[in-house]
């Protein structure tokens, strides 16, 4: 009996760290959530800077510097709900 005691032991002590090698709070299962995370993430952020930067593209062409006309009209049209009398409204459904 006391020689199986030492052999349990050493296997009780290899599998706690083999558990906490891949269940733990840092072991691999979860390196690979924080791995995918890390890309949603990166993937989120690059779609933000896009958006930002056709945002700023866009607030560039409202300057008094280079005001495109197109722009102009387009905005005014949205904001003052204006429209000019040739101009046809399509309703088109929503999809469910």
């Amino acid at each position: 009996m006391r020689r199986a005691v030492a052999p349990m032991f050493l296997v009780g002590i290899g599998l706690y760290i083999a558990y906490h090698t891949v269940e733990g709070e840092r072991g691999l299962l979860a390196w690979l959530h924080t791995s995918q995370q890390l890309e949603r993430l990166s993937q989120d952020l690059a779609d933000a800077r896009a958006r930002r930067d056709r945002l700023e593209r866009r607030v560039a062409l409202l300057g008094t510097a280079s005001l495109d006309p197109d722009l102009l009209e387009e905005q005014a049209r949205l904001v003052l709900n204006y429209g000019l009398a040739e101009d046809r409204v399509l309703i088109v459904p929503a999809e469910d």
